[in-house]
Formats: C-alpha cells, sequence, structure tokens
C-alpha cells in the first residue's frame, strides 16, 4: 500500500514503512526550492498538510517545523489523541513499560508551532489541492501522506478469534 505520486506544486509520500524515507525524499526535493527553506524570502506562505500522526508523520511536522520559516505552515492531520511509540510495544507486552510510558498527548506538537487537526481523513483531491477531514476540506501546497497501516485480522481465517491485538 505505498503511494508515490506527484500532488501539483508538491509530493505526496507514503507508505506502511516507507513513509519516513519518501518523506526525506520529499524534503530534499523542496530544498532544491529555495522560497520553501530561505527565512529571507517570505513573500509566499505555503502550507504543509501532514496526514497521520504516527512516527513517520510526527517526525516530518517537526522536521519541517524546525526547518521552514514561520510564515509557512505546518498542519497535522490524525484521528486520535495521543502519538503511541510502536518499538515500544515489546516492552509493553512484557510489563516492562505501562501505555502511558509509550505515548504522549498530539497536542504538545501544538506548542512547537505544529497545527493539529483532529479527525478522519474522507478524500484527497490532488487537482483540486484539498484534503477532506471530517467534512471539512482543507488546502495545501503539500502534501505527507504517512497514514500507517490499518489491522485486518478477519483477513485470515481464525486469527481474531484466537489472536490478540495490543
Amino acid at each position: 500500500n505505498i503511494l508515490h505520486a506527484w500532488w501539483p506544486g508538491g509530493l505526496i509520500i507514503g507508505g506502511l514503512l516507507g513513509s519516513l524515507g519518501g518523506f526525506m525524499f520529499a524534503l530534499a526535493q523542496a530544498a532544491v526550492q529555495p522560497d520553501l527553506f530561505s527565512p529571507n524570502i517570505t513573500f509566499f506562505a505555503y502550507t504543509v498538510l501532514i496526514l497521520g500522526g504516527g512516527v513517520g508523520g510526527n517526525v516530518a511536522a517537526s522536521l519541517l517545523r524546525k526547518r521552514l520559516p514561520r510564515a509557512h505552515r505546518v498542519v497535522l492531520v490524525e484521528r486520535e489523541e495521543r502519538y503511541v511509540f510502536p518499538p515500544y510495544f515489546l516492552w509493553l507486552m512484557t510489563s516492562q513499560y505501562t501505555p502511558k510510558r509509550i505515548s504522549g498527548p498530539l497536542d504538545a506538537l501544538k506548542k512547537r508551532g505544529i497545527e493539529l487537526i483532529r479527525g478522519n481523513v474522507e478524500r484527497i483531491d490532488p487537482q483540486a489541492r484539498t484534503v477532506k477531514v471530517n467534512g471539512i476540506e482543507l488546502t495545501g501546497d503539500y502534501l505527507v501522506i504517512a497514514l500507517g497501516a490499518e489491522l485486518a485480522p478477519e483477513t485470515i481465517p481464525g486469527l481474531a478469534q484466537a489472536g490478540h491485538d495490543i
């Protein structure tokens, strides 16, 4: 489920594990556009929409906010209230960590100048440069898709009944 396509004027990237690598490619691609990263040129204010607040989206938002002048908006769209760090699931399973220790509130990103919109992505329209979230159209100049994976244990006979999802 990996998507690499050009958004008119920006880059759409995403996928299960490729979102962070794709983001780095997008960052490198955007770096060739000096008006995006230059602190001296703020004639245009761009909006970067980041879909997904997991590892890829969180890192993308944080790095872009650090690198971009404040005139540019960094907007993160996520349906959950808390960020969970999946590599720590092993310690959670063995009771060495608690759920609170491996997660944190996404609202903390607001303190860094990242706008947070909580909701479900319903539609992406590359031609209009819009993303529909909870019935509201968001418009952006650049788009990062880092939605992660949806588990579907029902697709494997017996797994939903016998398996455990943490």
